[in-house]
This record gives C-alpha cells, sequence and structure tokens, in this order.
C-alpha cells in the first residue's frame, strides 16, 4: 500500500474506519461509534504505516465520532498526537442528513434514487439537489483550501475524514 518515502512530506488521506452508521447504512449525520470490524481494519492501517520511514507531525480528523475514534486509535498505536480539525467537517446533507436510505426513500423518493446513483459512482455530488443541502463548490472550495494549506505547512499528517477531497 505505502512505499518507503524518506524524510519527504507525507500526506495520507484516509476514510474512517467502518462506523454503526454505515452498516445502518445512514447517510451523513452527525456520526456513530465505530463498528466491530473497524479495530481490524485500524490494526491493517497501522500494520502498513509502520512497513515505511515516514515520520508522522499529527493526525487531523473531521469533527465526527468514528473518525474521532480512528484517529485516536492510530494515535495510541504509532505514538502521534490527534487534533480535530473544524475546516475538514463533512458536507451537511440536507433534509437527509442522517437518514437511512430506506427512511429516504420513504419521504423522499427521488432524493433517494439519486443518492443511490451517487453512492455506486453514477453521479457527481453536484447533482443530488438536497434542499439544505451544504453548497457543493463551497464544500469543495473548503477542502481545496485546507489541501493548499497542509502541502504549504511542510508537515507530514494523516487525516481522518468522512470523504476525500475530490472533484
Amino acid at each position: 500500500m505505502f512505499s518507503n518515502i524518506g524524510n519527504t512530506q507525507t500526506i495520507i488521506l484516509l476514510r474512517h474506519a467502518t462506523a454503526i452508521k454505515n452498516e445502518e447504512n445512514k447517510h451523513g449525520g452527525k456520526g456513530s461509534e465505530l463498528a466491530d470490524c473497524a479495530l481490524d481494519e485500524i490494526q491493517n492501517v497501522v500494520n502498513q504505516l509502520l512497513r515505511f520511514s515516514a515520520k508522522f507531525d499529527n493526525i487531523l480528523y473531521a469533527p465526527r465520532k468514528h473518525c474521532e475514534q480512528t484517529a485516536k486509535k492510530l494515535s495510541k498505536q504509532l505514538n502521534i498526537n490527534a487534533i480535530v480539525l473544524e475546516e475538514i467537517e463533512p458536507i451537511d446533507l440536507g433534509i437527509v442528513d442522517g437518514l437511512t436510505q430506506e427512511e429516504v426513500m420513504s419521504l423522499y423518493p427521488e432524493i433517494g434514487l439519486r443518492l443511490a446513483k451517487w453512492r455506486n459512482g453514477e453521479i457527481e455530488i453536484n447533482q443530488l439537489e438536497v434542499p439544505q443541502m451544504t453548497d457543493c463548490h463551497v464544500f469543495y472550495n473548503k477542502g481545496k483550501a485546507f489541501t493548499e494549506n497542509l502541502i504549504n505547512s511542510k508537515k507530514s499528517v494523516i487525516t481522518i475524514t468522512d470523504f476525500l477531497f475530490t472533484q
């Protein structure tokens, strides 16, 4: 997974370990505890990270319970300070944030179909059109600014979020 990268700046973007909300098929929301399988997932990441010689300054994580738990378990095993960052808060999915796919399909069937397509990679996030959802361009610009600041900091970090910055 990772190669030996020596003394260069290293930025690793990780999605949190499996959370109970993922097993319940919930969209967004405030987060949940990690699922039972998460400990094995985290140990796998730790094993991979220990294989190369990068030194990390911090683990940065999004303000969600499952991100915090993932970061703190990594922090303890790798002896790296974990810091919560509000600027990598996940996107708010508006009226469907925190609902299961079944609840969305019952209440908002058209949105439910778009969410399913988005999760399957058939449409982009800007095609969701969910009322009260964070504007995806604002969200991407926030992610872009965070990434640029991180690169300019010259620090090596691991980030734990609900998402990866893609566009």
